[in-house]
């Protein structure tokens, strides 16, 4: 009898974990929709219905009418938006948490942030611990477990089609941090407040977590100081290549709103795009797991090199090289442009 009911346990755990980080399908995007044309009313577009969504099978944004280039096409008020300061207030159990947390990674410049940890430990309380969260609709819109296809859960076989690039080592180095972390949070945090987690996250889970906040952080400038935030609705905009300034967001100090001007035209009903950044290949494959096949910002860094001494222009280089503080390590050449750029040094 022991047996069996431990058997059902097990059952109904496993259950729960598939069930929580299922991929999302047309009800979870229609509760997202209405949840958004309810709470966001008067943006220039919609969360599009299930015969438009995109061939990735997520809904994406369409135009409610046409737009026109220099438009304000959507704006998320602050209240909207998961902020560090928000974090850690919500509730003083959880605050006393994410506090330790902080604490823990705040100097760790090199990897982390501080706000990154403690963001992911925020979106596991809410998804798989607080049935009534405020996020819940938009949580259950996210890609699931079996949606993610970043570096941190890639088999080895995979891991090795990346040899020869510094991709390979960055995947190696970020798969290394994220298991060393999770094992300091699951001794320090999860084990430590079981009225918060009445189970361990699964490593499985936590990479999840990891995966949310690393593709969907963006900073803001708010009350004199820059933040560390997460915009739920503007992560279900897809991106496109376009001129830099184009379709970005932009944090309103004034009305408190994050913003988004359209620097192109689209007619009612087209699917709106914005611009995720100058990012190479290799970064959006690290942080959004996929590539484009017309990356005007794509590059290659070429990494541990030396400067050959029969160089004519060894010296002008050298100087470069020094001025960067690159130490002859980092080279990056633009794949679609003549010329190239030193890391930290200006174009």
């Amino acid at each position: 009898r022991e047996a069996s009911m431990n058997n059902l346990s097990l059952f109904f755990f496993l259950s729960f974990i598939a069930i929580s980080l299922s991929t999302p399908g047309k009800k979870e995007f229609d509760a997202l929709r209405d949840q958004y044309e309810a709470q966001i009313p008067g943006t220039g577009v919609k969360v599009a219905l299930k015969d438009e969504w995109t061939e990735q099978q997520r809904p994406g944004f369409n135009a409610k009418q046409d737009i026109k280039d220099g438009e304000i096409i959507f704006e998320l008020p602050l209240d909207h938006l998961i902020t560090s300061t928000k974090v850690i207030s919500e509730g003083k159990e959880l605050a006393l948490v994410l506090d330790k947390v902080y604490k823990r990674y705040k100097n760790d410049q090199e990897h982390d942030p501080g706000y990154y940890e403690v963001f992911t430990v925020y979106l596991l309380y809410h998804k798989l611990f607080k049935p009534d969260s405020q996020w819940k609709t938009w949580l259950n819109s996210l890609p699931g477990v079996e949606d993610m296809h970043n570096s941190l859960f890639w088999n080895f076989s995979d891991l090795k089609e990346l040899a020869g690039s510094p991709l390979f080592q960055r995947a190696r180095d970020r798969r290394a941090e994220a298991s060393d972390n999770y094992k300091w949070l699951k001794y320090n945090i999860f084990e430590e407040s079981r009225d918060l987690f009445p189970r361990d996250p699964t490593k499985e889970e936590y990479n999840w977590a990891v995966s949310i906040v690393r593709s969907r952080g963006i900073s803001i400038f708010l009350d004199g100081t820059i933040q560390s935030a997460i915009a739920p609705y503007y992560d279900q905009f897809r991106h496109k290549n376009q001129d830099i300034d184009s379709s970005y967001y932009i944090f309103n100090p004034n009305s408190k709103r994050l913003e988004i001007t359209s620097r192109d035209d689209y007619k009612k009903g087209e699917e709106v795009f914005v611009f995720w950044g100058d990012k190479c290949n290799s970064e959006l494959l690290d942080f959004y797991s996929f590539v484009t096949d017309d990356n005007e910002y794509d590059c290659v860094h070429i990494v541990d090199f030396l400067l050959p001494n029969d160089d004519p222009l060894i010296k002008q280089k050298r100087v470069l090289f020094e001025r960067s503080k690159s130490s002859y390590s980092s080279f990056v050449f633009l794949m679609y442009s003549s010329s190239f750029y030193l890391e930290g040094w200006p174009n």
